[in-house]
């Protein structure tokens, strides 16, 4: 029995997290509609759409809100940041449109920078996304 009340008692504490998380998700998202100046990296952000760069299509994929202890636990603060390893794809093909993020550049600037993936690596401009995760 005691096993039983253990059981309930969790999946009672997970759903509870989960409404709340999807309820300050929600909220966060109508705040960015009042803003006027977009983030540059390091600034808070209540969505990717906050960030300044976000929608360069050379480097765009780049530029995320970042921050998955507020959304989890609503500790901290999500900050524009350089993405690592990101690529933008086509929702309708699938395919990847753009090359593949790289981070900061070296320098120590807080520009995003991208890199041409070569051909057959995962990342490769033109290839399925969902099928070139196995190579």
């Amino acid at each position: 029995m005691n096993n039983v009340k253990t059981v309930v008692y969790i999946m009672t504490v997970v759903v509870f997290l989960t409404v709340h998380c999807n309820a300050r998700i929600g909220k966060e998202s109508h705040k960015s509609v009042n803003k006027r100046a977009c983030g540059r990296p390091g600034d808070v952000c209540t969505s990717t759409t906050d960030c300044c760069g976000h929608d360069d299509p050379e480097s765009g994929h780049c530029v995320l809100c970042t921050g998955i202890f507020v959304g989890l636990f609503g500790i901290g603060r999500r900050t524009c940041g350089c993405s690592t390893r990101s690529v933008a794809v086509d929702l309708a093909t699938h395919k990847i449109v753009t090359d593949v993020c790289d981070g900061r550049d070296r320098s120590g600037s807080r520009v995003c920078r991208t890199r041409i993936a070569p051909p057959g690596d995962s990342y490769y401009r033109g290839d399925d996304y969902y099928n070139s995760r196995g190579k």
